[in-house]
C-alpha cells in the first residue's frame, strides 16, 4: 500500500482506510497494531473489524452476500460516503484464491496488484 501512496503527487488528496479483519486467531487487535505502525502514513486510517461487520458490509456491495471481504481493494470517487448500506466502489481488486463472488480476472497480487490500485486511484 506504501508503495502506491509514494507513486502519488504530493497534493492528491488520497484518503486510504485500512479495515483489518479478524479471519484467522492471530489477527489479534494488538497484531493489527503492529501492522498498522509499519504501514504509517497520513494518508491511511486503520480500523480493527474483529466482527468482520465492515467486511460483511463490503462482500453485499460486491456481489458476496453472505461471505467477507478481506485481501479485497476497494476504490471509491471523492465525496462516496456510507450512509446505511456500504456504497458501490467505483472500482476494485482482491488478493482471494478459491472463492465464488470475487471474480477471477478482479484478482491481482504483487506488481499487478501496484498498478492496478495506481490506475483505479489516478481514474477515480
Amino acid at each position: 500500500m506504501l508503495e502506491v501512496l509514494a507513486e502519488l503527487p504530493a497534493l492528491t488528496p488520497v484518503v486510504g482506510s485500512l479495515v483489518w479483519v479478524r479471519v484467522l486467531d492471530e489477527d489479534s487487535q494488538q497484531a493489527t497494531q503492529l501492522a498498522a505502525d509499519q504501514l504509517a502514513d497520513p494518508h491511511l486510517v486503520h480500523f480493527y473489524d474483529p466482527q468482520q461487520r465492515a467486511a460483511r458490509e463490503m462482500a453485499v456491495a460486491l456481489g458476496g452476500t453472505g461471505s467477507y471481504a478481506w485481501d479485497t481493494y476497494l476504490v471509491f470517487s471523492p465525496g462516496v460516503t456510507w450512509r446505511v448500506a456500504a456504497p458501490q466502489p467505483s472500482d476494485w481488486v482482491h488478493q482471494l484464491d478459491n472463492v465464488t463472488w470475487a471474480p477471477a480476472q478482479r484478482r491481482k497480487k504483487g506488481e499487478a496488484l501496484i498498478n492496478a490500485l495506481q490506475t483505479m486511484i489516478q481514474q477515480a
